[in-house]
């Protein structure tokens, strides 16, 4: 609270003897440290009522030798607006050793309770003005100012839906909304707004809006339409107390002149997922937005599962009064398998066509397991290979498909294993799939057989199974090499050869030489080397080449003649080489040979090998730039050989 301003500390210094605070009888319990000490040392308040006054004193006492001058006095904190104080003395004042003054703090709540804390601070310092090692160290008595709350404020709202009924265009209603505070205790509800929204109304707070249990008000809400249409809002009844949340109230009104029909919650009705068997249902309230009477003459569905059924209390037609609704059922049997997507159709007394129209859909599910293949033949496997085949699972059912578990039906051959098994359970929706392999290491020769069980929540067939047969002979007996000849010496089944352009660059027989040389296969050497023939720089001429490298010592060499046309005023020659090749192992060198004409010679003059792949030569005015140009493809010595192609773009001309 604010004081006027006193002499200064100075001048009562001079006049502190004899008046103010007076001494109490010595205290006789423990000694207490110099300074200031209250009792009670905090006040405590019950009253929390708006409007109510409750004041509590408290006796400030000085302890030690030594006079202090109290310097202020203050409330501080969250709440401390709701408290004021008063005192036999306005600071700055002194108080001799050993007496004692009072403080009267009184506590008035104007509305809830504020959140937070409120205190009484008093600060304090030596009323001596000589400097002396006695001297008492300045310092602040705090007393802690505690509201005593009992119970708990509820927000109520009456009507949860405030209804106008039928306003005419142009005219104005208003009905009241209900606010209490049906909590206990002496809590008070604090009411600090009321949000009408966007719509065209309006709700005004009376000026009391602080209520204690059981206390209510009434809030006026007036509607002025000034088109036709179908009011549909929400109005927020706001609250400061703590603890208490918001509460929204529905209100609904029309003022429009005809009847129209309205499908709650939604015209978009969606089932989901009823499994074949069994059944779902679901009730919408059809509703009257206008403001005459809505008759429905019939209902239809063009359903043609027979999974879709509908029903009333009563028959049609019916008559639905302005803004009153009436319950249809609708239920979805899990008759047929697979989607459903119908509409039903109201015929009515609406202007116009006197038709509404309602979407609804669901899914019967029944999910299946389909396997693919249902049986496997890895036919005569020669022994030491390991092959592998696909089986792929697929829901060609309705609904989400679980995996639950792969394994071997008991007695299956140990020489087969699942590799990239997914994990379970695993869940599949319709025409969705995964793949894992059944692996055969064909250890020694025999025939073997076996059974992979997939087990599902499919509820016709819950385990499937996918037949396997093998059969592994020696080397001898069988050793299908593709594109190429076997090789038994060993005992064992590998590449012996590989046909005309094709090369084994993976080193495993089971799938022989699977490399295929990419048209004309270049040599290493001049006479084996690809010619390409003659660029010149005024056609922008331009070639490429596209081949593997499908060994570790496997080069190709290309080569073509760079001309250069004319050398006067201008000049065209400009020769780019490029290697384009997602295998990083494949490297080039270009070999630049200054002649008149092309030879058929290969000179490996003026060598250079780009790390990025790209070579380029300029031409130079009033001389010939002609020259042989060999390109050599190859792979680096730390490369993997692999099936991988490359490109050479070359061309000549700026």
């Amino acid at each position: 609270m604010s004081v006027p301003l006193r002499p200064s500390l100075l001048v009562l210094l001079a006049l502190a003897a004899g008046c103010g605070p007076t001494r109490p009888p010595a205290p006789t319990g423990p000694v207490r440290p110099a300074g200031l000490y209250a009792e009670p040392a905090r006040l405590a308040y019950t009253c929390v009522t708006p409007g109510c006054d409750e004041s509590v004193t408290t006796r400030i006492t000085v302890s030690g030798d030594r006079r202090v001058a109290i310097k202020r006095i203050l409330l501080t904190g969250t709440a401390a607006s709701d408290f004021s104080f008063t005192t036999t003395e306005k600071p700055p004042f002194i108080v001799g050793s050993g007496t004692t003054f009072n403080v009267d703090v009184t506590y008035t709540p104007k509305g809830a309770p504020l959140a937070g804390v409120g205190e009484l601070r008093l600060t304090f310092t030596d009323a001596s003005a000589e400097e002396s090692p006695l001297r008492l160290e300045p310092g602040e008595l705090v007393v802690p100012l505690v509201r005593r709350l009992v119970g708990e404020p509820v927000l109520t709202v009456n009507p949860s839906l405030l209804s106008f009924g039928v306003v005419e265009r142009g005219m104005t209603k208003t009905v009241p909304l209900k606010v209490s505070n049906t909590g206990f205790g002496n809590v008070v509800l604090e009411v600090s707004g009321i949000d009408a929204g966007a719509a065209p109304l309006t709700a005004k707070l009376p000026a009391i809006h602080s209520l204690a249990a059981d206390a209510g008000l009434d809030v006026p809400v007036t509607w002025s339409p000034t088109t036709e249409g179908f009011l549909s809002a929400l109005i927020e009844v706001q609250v400061a107390s703590p603890g208490v949340a918001n509460t929204f109230v529905k209100v609904e009104g029309t003022s429009l002149t005809a009847p129209l029909l309205a499908v709650e919650p939604d015209t978009q009705i969606d089932f989901g997922e009823v499994v074949k068997g069994g059944s779902r249902t679901l009730q919408v309230q059809l509703l009257n937005q206008g403001g005459l009477g809505l008759r429905i003459d019939s209902v239809s569905s063009n359903d043609t599962t027979g999974n879709l059924t509908m029903g009333f209390d009563a028959g049609v037609p019916l008559t639905i009064s302005p803004l009153a609704r009436f319950p249809m059922t609708l239920q979805l049997k899990g008759t047929t398998p697979g989607e459903m997507n119908a509409t039903v159709n109201f015929l009515t007394n609406e202007p116009g066509s006197g038709s509404r129209t309602m979407m609804v859909k669901g899914t019967i599910t029944e999910p299946k397991v389909s396997p693919n293949p249902t049986t496997i033949d890895f036919g005569t496997v020669p022994m030491g290979w390991v092959v592998n085949k696909t089986i792929e699972l697929k829901n060609t059912g309705y609904g989400t498909l679980t995996v639950k578990n792969l394994t071997f039906v008991a007695g299956s051959s140990i020489n087969f294993t699942l590799v990239g098994k997914p994990a379970l359970p695993l869940q599949l929706k319709r025409d969705q799939r995964v793949a894992f392999d059944v692996e055969l290491s064909a250890a020694s020769a025999s025939s073997f057989g076996g059974f992979v069980s997939i087990e599902s929540d499919d509820p016709v067939t819950p385990f499937a199974e996918v037949a396997l047969t093998a059969k592994v002979g020696s080397c001898s007996a069988g050793c299908p090499i593709a594109n190429g000849a076997p090789d038994c010496q060993s005992g064992s089944c590998k590449v012996g050869s590989c046909n005309p352009g094709f090369y084994d660059t993976d080193k495993a027989a089971a799938n022989g030489c699977e490399c295929k040389e990419v048209g004309t296969d270049p040599g290493a050497f001049c006479a084996d080397s690809l010619y390409l023939g003659q660029l010149k720089d005024t056609d922008h001429a331009q070639t490429t080449h596209t081949g593997i490298i499908p060994t570790a010592t496997d080069v190709d060499l290309l080569r073509f003649y760079g001309e250069d046309a004319t050398q006067f005023l201008t000049d065209d020659y400009k020769v780019k080489v490029r290697l384009s090749s997602t295998d990083p192992g494949i490297q080039m060198c270009v070999y630049r040979n200054n002649v008149g004409s092309h030879e058929n010679d290969c000179f490996f003059t003026n060598e250079a090998c780009p790390s990025n792949g790209y070579f380029e030569k300029d031409g130079s005015f009033g001389t010939s730039d002609e020259a042989d140009y060999i390109v050599k493809v190859f792979r680096t010595a730390s490369s993997v050989p692999a099936c991988t192609p490359y490109t050479v773009f070359m061309s000549n001309g700026r």
